[in-house]
Formats: C-alpha cells, structure tokens, sequence
C-alpha cells in the first residue's frame, strides 16, 4: 500500500505536473503526417490504393526511424529529425524528477514509505507508466490526425499504401509482426531507456544521464547493431522488413535483461544509501 501512495505521488508530481511536456507528441505528429497524409491522398485519387490510409498507417508513419544508414564517401547522414524529437522528448520528461524528488524530499518520503526498496521500486513503476501513456498519447494523436486527413479510423495497416512507401517487403509481413515490431518492441525499449537513465542519474549526475541517452539514441541511427537498443524503436530497422536489420527476439532479451540489472543494481545501491549525505 506504501508503494503505491508513493507512486501515485510520483505520477501526481512527476508527469501530470509537467504535462505539457507531452506537447512533443502532436508538434512530431503534424511535423511528419503533413506529407504522408498528401501522399496517400494523391494515391487515392489517382486510384492507385483503394483507400487514403488508416490510423494504424499514420501511426507506422511516426515510428518509421529511417532505413539501415551505410556508410560511403558521398553519402550524407541525417539523424532522422522527427523520430529523435518523439524519443528525446520521452527522455526529458523522465530525466530529472527522480533525483530532484530525492534531493528535496527524500529525508521525508523514504522514512515515510518504510523502506528504501519501496522508493525505489515505486520510482520505477513511475517510469514504466509514464512510457505507457507517452505511447497512448502517441496512438491517440495519431488516430486524431488520421481523422482529420480523411482516413478511417482503424487499427489495421494498408498494405497497399505501405508497398508505395517502403517496398515490396511490407507484403510479407502480417500485421501481427508489425503490432510486435512497431508497437510492442519500441515501448519495451523506451521503458528499458528511461529506466537506466534513471538509475544513471542517481550513479552519475541527470545531465549525464540525458547526455548519454541522447549520445545512444544518435548512435543507434548511425550505426544498425544488436546492442544498440535505438535501432530496436525505428521498424525500419527491423529484420522482419530488412535482411540486414536487427531481430525483434534480440530487443525483447535486451530490453528484460537490462531491466532486470537496473532491478539489482537500484536495490542494491538504495539498500544502504544515506538519505542526508
């Protein structure tokens, strides 16, 4: 019961105040449907697609990432602008509470939840809620900017519009591998970020910590690699869509694996941490 009146107190103080933080949402989606919603219309009248999208494909649209980047002498990489914006802005807003709460706070909170390992655990049930309404906030102001485009409002993906976009190999993919590789992969790994960005936080300093992630995310769109958990958020990326890409089965170990040490390592250094050092 503890730990959840301090969790509750978290979300209270750590997301819902800062609320307008997930204004990143919609500024991303009209950023990036603006000319996927002019696409997929031009197709439709010219009778190309049988229908002028879904909410699922203008979902699809704002997680793409970017395809695999090679390297060459006159290529040029751009970070793709839109997809760092979405994830950057989920690291900002759980960047500093955490410590800022414990600064100020934790010379009362922690000896009033009874237990250092409640905080702590409380703290990571926070993050892991606040990953999941980022994400419904993402479905929803997608469904509201396929509404307002003309599309229909459903969860299942135009394959016909998705092979104009991105190639012959979204015909061979179900639309239970893309819910796997577009939806439930990518929020597994936002969770998995923002909760070592906790806890380096604590380790190191917020600004660090922010740093870092910011630093693995840029990475991540560079370089395609199992162990880079960024690549594992654009299903671009994805081996399902790219021989070359990085496998779904890979980002899930990752992401229960790493969380599963932030468990251990945040238990173990709350365990005997002074509260007024």
């Amino acid at each position: 019961m503890r730990t959840a009146k301090m969790f509750w107190r978290d979300m209270c103080l750590g997301t819902f105040r800062h609320g307008a933080r997930f204004l990143i949402i919609p500024l991303v989606v009209v950023l990036m449907t603006a000319g996927f919603a002019e696409y997929a219309a031009n197709l439709y009248d010219a009778g190309t697609i049988a229908g002028s999208g879904t909410a699922a494909d203008y979902y699809l649209c704002v997680m793409q990432g970017m395809y695999i980047y090679k390297f060459s002498p006159d290529s040029t990489f751009v970070i793709p602008i839109s997809w760092f914006m979405l994830h950057i802005g989920l690291a900002y807003l759980t960047a500093y509470y955490p410590c800022k709460d414990y600064n100020e706070y934790g010379a009362i909170v922690l000896p009033a939840g009874g237990s250092r390992i409640r905080w702590w655990i409380a703290k990571m049930f926070w993050c892991l809620m606040t990953v999941f309404l980022y994400y419904i906030g993402i479905a929803i102001t997608c469904a509201i900017s396929a509404c307002v485009h003309g599309a229909k409002l459903s969860v299942d993906f135009s394959v016909d519009l998705l092979e104009h976009l991105y190639g012959d190999s979204m015909n061979y993919v179900s639309q239970s591998d893309m819910i796997l590789i577009s939806v439930l992969l990518p929020f597994a790994i936002s969770v998995l970020m923002t909760e070592v960005q906790m806890l380096f936080s604590f380790l190191f300093t917020p600004v660090i910590s922010f740093a870092a992630t910011c630093g693995v995310y840029i990475l991540s769109a560079y370089y395609t690699c199992w162990w880079l958990p960024g690549s594992y958020t654009m299903w671009q990326r994805s081996s399902y869509i790219n021989y070359e890409g990085v496998k779904p089965m890979s980002g899930f170990v990752i992401a229960v694996f790493g969380l599963l040490c932030v468990i251990v390592c945040g238990t173990l250094y709350f365990q005997d941490k002074d509260i007024l050092d």
